[in-house]
């Protein structure tokens, strides 16, 4: 018997349902990323989807999804988990590399993604990006996007070691 996010049985039928909303979502957003765009662009567009389509969820309570994928994408809000689920999940349908990493920031457990281009692997926390209702074209959005490991070092600790390779934040080609 499957159960819910609050250890409640579960509808199977519903989980289904659910489940086939979320894949016809996520193909497309997907699909909807411009041909023309570069691996930086295509990146942003995704990461841009999830931070206008979630909140963080300060709360984390009453069984929502938060650290899933369908909590940012579908549900509405998220925490840092489901940021980061989300971004992996929907860049990968994208045939985007990515991976979560996992950490410290603030004294707080955390979690968010390295990504990478031709020039190297970066940080992106959309968490932290999202914070204090940023958009993606707000400058504060942008400064915990493609981050170094100089840049992320600044407030964030690797569980795992990982290291950021790229040298300099990249630039976006698109307007």
């Amino acid at each position: 018997m499957p159960y819910d996010a609050t250890g409640a049985a579960a509808d199977t039928k519903q989980i289904k349902e659910e489940i086939q909303i979320f894949e016809e979502e996520c193909n497309l957003i997907v699909s909807a990323i411009p041909k023309t765009f570069s691996t930086y662009d295509k990146y942003r567009y995704l990461a841009a989807v999830i931070s206008l389509r979630t909140t963080y969820d300060n709360d984390s309570a009453g069984g929502k999804p938060t650290a899933t994928a369908y909590g940012a994408i579908e549900g509405g809000s998220s925490i840092c988990q489901g940021y980061a689920s989300g971004f992996e999940y929907l860049c990968r349908k994208a045939n985007l590399w990515c991976t979560q990493v996992s950490g410290v920031s603030q004294d707080t457990a955390h979690a968010w993604n390295l990504v990478k281009l031709e020039s190297g692997t970066y940080h992106v926390d959309l968490t932290w990006a999202d914070a204090d209702g940023n958009t993606p074209l707000d400058p504060a959005w942008q400064s915990y996007f493609m981050l170094t490991q100089e840049e992320i070092l600044l407030d964030h600790q690797m569980d795992d070691g990982t290291v950021a390779t790229g040298k300099n934040q990249p630039q976006t080609a698109a307007p």
